[in-house]
């Protein structure tokens, strides 16, 4: 994304300049200004994440764990069960898995289900 602020800009000239030529609050347009750069840094630092939704919100799960009966048997991850959809609240710990195993609607886990059980036959 286009970077609409200056790193380290000094916006006192900014703040002065509204205070005293518009009707507008100065200081609260420096320090919109100030808080976009301090996201546009952590954006270039790459550690600003956009969710793909709310923390709380349900997404929709694929799994063959649950399986009890194959939990006790199978130490490893190899269960011989179906994957099935299951719905989830969505929290940060999802995110690596989303768009593999966690899909932020029913309609997503479905395709990707039909397409994990198709490449499965072949």
């Amino acid at each position: 994304m286009e970077r609409l602020t200056f790193p380290n800009a000094d916006l006192s000239h900014v703040e002065n300049f509204l205070n005293k030529h518009s009707n507008f609050d100065g200081t609260i347009i420096a320090n919109s200004l100030k808080k976009l750069a301090e996201y546009e840094d952590l954006e270039e630092q790459g550690l600003l994440v956009r969710l793909p939704c709310k923390v709380g919100d349900v997404v929709y799960c694929i799994s063959d764990i649950g399986c009890h009966e194959c939990e006790r048997r199978y130490k490893e991850c190899v269960c011989p069960c179906p994957k099935k959809i299951f719905d989830e609240k969505f929290d940060y710990s999802m995110m690596p898995d989303m768009g593999i195993d966690n899909f932020a609607t029913k309609e997503e886990a479905e395709r990707k289900l039909a397409e994990l059980e198709g490449s499965k036959d072949e």
